[in-house]
């Protein structure tokens, strides 16, 4: 596994983080574990050119250099009095320099090079500003957002119970829909070719799946409960890929704040061929072999369904 980082400084990000919740529904705690990286460094780093102490590595020991690029203000007793530690944001935006966002990746998971980015960002002549800094937070989410399948740093918590009652409620419908109620009937069960055969008498299994799912359910409510949250939903048309979806309209919704934007059009053949480019940046092959009138098109869907940017694996 291979670790690229982002930096941002912490100016700048305070500035634009407005921006980045409207424009790519951005959430701070996705970097959860970069910030307390920094609250450490802030709250319990120490300057030391001991090679011994350096072995033991930030957030504990720092050189002068590693310290000034991580903060502008070191003395933890500056930290205001009402700082509130489930909440570090705020403390980092006032103390820091310069955040890092780590980019994990993988042999079955793409990596993203930062100066291949700056080529295609200055390709366009674009520049540095804001925006530029947007779009790198914009590539840090969705490198985390697939390299962890949406959880980000874990702080999304899905009992088991919700995946078991799923299956309940599937057996339980499959059950009812079936006439399993005469007294000869048998349930098989297979597994890895191996069968077996249980006797269901008096229908015991739907009484008991009955008690367990909630004995107020009737088979309507099991029914409407599977359909909203444990079956496939089946569309018409064009299927949508979420990080599609996400990229497309994050990346829409930032380029057309930029100078490539052109008065009264959705979208200039520059920003088609800037959002083309950037999805073979994020090696998404959707637009491999489009041309801006594809990428209007694919844009006016998104915006048609008003399809919203969602990141996280359980929205």
């Amino acid at each position: 596994m291979s670790e690229t980082k982002i930096v941002i400084p912490c100016d700048v990000l305070k500035r634009i983080t407005p921006l980045l919740e409207k424009a790519i529904s951005y959430e701070p705690v996705m970097f959860i574990d970069d910030f307390r990286k920094m609250e450490a460094i802030l709250l319990i780093g120490r300057i030391t050119e001991d090679p011994e102490k350096l072995k033991q590595g930030i957030p504990y020991y720092l050189t002068e250099e590693q310290m000034n690029f991580y903060l502008r203000k070191r003395n933890p007793e500056d930290c205001p009095p009402k700082y509130n530690p489930q909440n570090p944001y705020t403390l980092i935006y006032d103390f820091g320099n310069n955040i890092e966002f780590t980019l994990n990746s993988s042999e079955d998971q793409p990596s993203f090079s930062l100066k291949d980015f700056d080529k295609l960002w200055d390709n366009y002549q674009l520049p540095h500003d804001d925006y530029y800094y947007a779009f790198l937070v914009l590539i840090a989410v969705y490198a985390k957002y697939i390299h962890t399948y949406g959880m980000f740093e874990g702080e999304i918590y899905i009992p088991e119970e919700y995946y078991i009652r799923g299956e309940k409620l599937k057996l339980y419908e499959f059950l009812h829909r079936n006439d399993t109620s005469k007294s000869d009937t048998s349930l098989k069960i297979s597994v890895n070719g191996v069968s077996l055969k249980l006797d269901n008498k008096n229908n015991w299994l739907k009484d008991v799946l009955y008690h367990s799912i909630g004995e107020q359910m009737d088979i309507q409510a099991v029914r409407q409960e599977l359909a909203e949250n444990y079956l496939p939903k089946s569309k018409k048309g064009r299927k949508t890929k979420p990080e599609y979806c996400n990229v497309m309209l994050s990346a829409y919704n930032l380029i057309h704040m930029t100078v490539l934007m052109t008065d009264k059009i959705i979208l200039s053949d520059k920003e088609a061929y800037f959002i083309m480019d950037f999805f073979q940046y994020l090696h998404l092959d959707a637009l491999k072999k489009a041309d801006a009138e594809y990428v209007r098109a694919m844009l006016a869907y998104y915006q048609q369904k008003k399809s919203p940017i969602k990141w996280w694996a359980f929205d």
